[in-house]
């Protein structure tokens, strides 16, 4: 098939890779060059760069005329980060699609793998869509569940890019016999883009399941407390349901770990990045610090 391709982030480059073995990708529609990295050095997205590397005809703006004078039998859309056009919804022949990392309608909008991480889901996965003017709500083209574990979201989105990419291949080579399912705007659930205040760790008031879940979920912004009022965020850590008996942000150990009373349970950090040092193991940090055993952490504004 000769596709038109709608994607900016890395999510969508197993899938953009994936369609141009077996089909044609006639257009690249991409977000413009952005401030990247700690230098905010101008720079092109993933999905630009691959593009490019490939000669790829790559539109950076929505010229809709243009694109409607393309010779596509289908759009495909990942990770796009842009509103399209109504008058583009409708073309071409088999109108767009869009891998969405969810099991829809539950997590709409930004932030679904995120979002299934910190609520402790059992589950997540892929859907294809139709895509419509109203957020992630097009009719259900085909579904992929994948079982969660304790995977970070950066290990998750990395699973379902790759799980997306082969679905939504499936769903092209089977596209004249499909059958949408129209989504149950009753369980339609949204996300809300991330602030890196919402990954502050609070030791008072969030238990150590919850917050071994936010920094799995966090981890691309980094989770983040207070010590001696320098910041630290935490890369990975796990806990249990024990309790100390002592206050929460109490530090119980910081000799071979750094384990911290939580409102419920038990916190122990395995891997640690300090406000303005590299990443080092828990145990790397506590030799730059003595007697924080039986101290506590910042608990500030908590």
């Amino acid at each position: 098939m000769k596709i038109i391709f709608f994607g900016s982030d890395e999510f969508s480059l197993p899938l953009i890779k994936a369609l141009d073995i077996d089909h044609e990708i006639v257009a690249v529609i991409t977000q413009p060059d952005k401030p990247r990295g700690r230098g905010k050095k101008i720079m092109p997205n993933p999905v630009a760069q691959w593009a490019a590397s490939h000669n790829k005809h790559i539109f950076y703006d929505m010229n809709q005329s243009e694109i409607l004078s393309l010779e596509a039998d289908i759009g495909v859309v990942a990770a796009y980060g842009r509103i399209i056009p109504e008058k583009l919804l409708d073309f071409p022949k088999y109108r767009l699609i869009n891998l969405h990392p969810s099991l829809l309608p539950r997590y709409r909008g930004a932030t679904p793998i995120e979002t299934a991480i910190l609520n402790g889901d059992e589950k997540t996965g892929c859907s294809v869509i139709y895509v419509e003017k109203k957020l992630d709500s097009g009719d259900i083209l085909a579904v992929r569940e994948y079982p969660l574990d304790r995977e970070n979201s950066i290990e998750l989105r990395r699973i379902l890019a790759e799980t997306g990419a082969q679905l939504v291949i499936d769903v092209i080579e089977n596209i004249e016999n499909l059958h949408p399912i129209r989504q149950d705007e009753s369980k339609a659930t949204y996300t809300k883009k991330i602030a890196k205040k919402d990954a502050r760790i609070f030791f008072a008031k969030e238990s150590a399941s919850l917050i071994d879940r936010k920094i799995r979920a966090y981890v691309a912004i980094g989770s983040y407390f207070y010590l001696n009022g320098k910041r630290i965020i935490v890369q990975e850590a796990d806990f249990d349901q024990a309790n100390s008996g002592k206050p929460p942000g109490y530090i119980v150990e910081a000799k071979d770990r750094l384990t911290i009373q939580t409102r419920d349970g038990l916190l122990y950090i395995k891997q640690v990045k300090p406000a303005g040092k590299k990443s080092m193991s828990a145990k790397q940090f506590l030799n730059g610090y003595k007697d924080l055993a039986k101290k506590f952490v910042d608990l500030e504004e908590q």
